[in-house]
């Protein structure tokens, strides 16, 4: 499943991700654990916390990334 259908206090792994440093660089790698922190309304960004970190992610960038629960 993409990232955008993820729910809140489940862990995901992520399974694969578009081929962008940048986002190699913010820990969105492939077998990375994630949580969901929150999902602004109005088609916003969706807050995800990896390791200690929350990072935004657009939904367009979310939309790409696949993951599957843990």
């Amino acid at each position: 499943m993409n990232m955008i259908k993820i729910k809140r206090g489940r862990a995901y792994k992520i399974v694969s991700t578009p081929d962008d440093m940048l986002l190699k660089s913010l820990g969105l790698r492939k077998d990375t654990k994630l949580k969901l922190m929150t999902k602004q309304p109005f088609r916003g960004p969706l807050v995800v916390k990896i390791g200690s970190r929350n990072i935004a992610l657009c939904r367009s960038i979310a939309s790409k990334i696949k993951v599957e629960e843990v």
